[in-house]
């Protein structure tokens, strides 16, 4: 059992706080070191978004956004980004609450009924669906397709560059 701790405390302390940041330190030390995997088929489906002139945007709890999109060569990719630093500012509710990414709609300049949103948990499935998204797809890389579907997924795939290859074979062709 370990006391609560502050956020200014030094990250020494014997506290939750203190282990957060200890963890934290870790897990930037190791980002330097070992870089980070990005998955391939999500850099095909973001090509794909962004040929097609779509603004995009990434919500994550993370308040490690920046150092990963750096690590990952993705810095400047999104044009918004909501990440758990904006959400501790803004008090916003996380998942399965929809705050995130109703927040990152409403900075894109868009309705949710006008948006399609790309999740791999439930908890963010389930988020989608309470916020009104117009399409829901799930990218199932844990084996979990039945309970995304359960949670509100309109489409769950387990490769996202799939959804490249279906939207061009369906795409009319355009003349020049």
């Amino acid at each position: 059992s370990l006391a609560e701790g502050s956020a200014d405390a030094p990250a020494t302390l014997d506290t939750i706080a203190g282990l957060a940041d200890r963890k934290n330190a870790a897990f930037h030390r190791i980002l330097e070191r070992d870089g980070i995997s990005v998955h391939q088929d999500a850099l095909v489906l973001l090509r794909g978004v962004e040929a097609h002139g779509c603004r995009t945007g990434l919500i994550t709890s993370s308040r490690n956004c920046a150092a990963v999109l750096t690590a990952a060569g993705l810095t400047g990719r999104f044009d918004v980004e909501v990440d758990g630093v904006v959400a501790a500012r803004l008090q916003l509710a996380g998942k399965p609450a929809p705050d995130t990414f109703l927040e990152a709609a409403r900075r894109l300049g868009i309705t949710p009924s006008q948006a399609a949103l790309v999740e791999d948990s439930i908890a963010g499935i389930k988020a989608a669906s309470a916020g009104g998204f117009a399409l829901v797809i799930a990218v199932d890389r844990a084996g979990i397709a039945e309970e995304l579907r359960a949670a509100g997924a309109y489409l769950v795939v387990d490769d996202l560059a799939r959804l490249v290859e279906r939207a061009e074979e369906t795409s009319p062709e355009v003349g020049p």
